[in-house]
């Protein structure tokens, strides 16, 4: 998916501004936006986990992450999204999360 619309920003002041799982939710314009099916069936990934990572070279740099399964098939971020892992460690190189679709489900996140 990439850019979402209004491309990249390079401050978080155009990106979310409430807080995850804080309704209403805003969507994510000028961020980066990132498609990932998950298939089968949720006992599928018992004992198992999917570890998102991102990484870029300068700590002046600061990204944060939110990992969600959509609930509908319909694009942007919704309440009825379910949050499976977010991740906003300040000054680094580097974003992660870590989730069990065995929890969360399987489908598009």
């Amino acid at each position: 998916m990439g850019d979402a619309p209004g491309g990249a920003s390079s401050d978080e002041t155009t990106c979310q501004d409430n807080p995850v799982n804080t309704p209403p939710y805003s969507p994510g314009l000028n961020c980066d936006a990132y498609m990932l099916t998950v298939g089968g069936a949720p006992a599928d990934y018992t004992d198992k986990r999917i570890r998102i990572r991102f990484n870029w070279l300068s700590p002046s740099q600061d990204y944060d992450m939110v990992v969600r399964r959509e609930s509908g098939m319909t694009a942007g971020l919704d309440n009825n999204d379910l949050i499976v892992g977010t991740s906003g460690n300040g000054t680094n190189t580097f974003e992660e999360v870590v989730f069990s679709p065995a929890d969360s489900g399987v489908g598009v996140y």
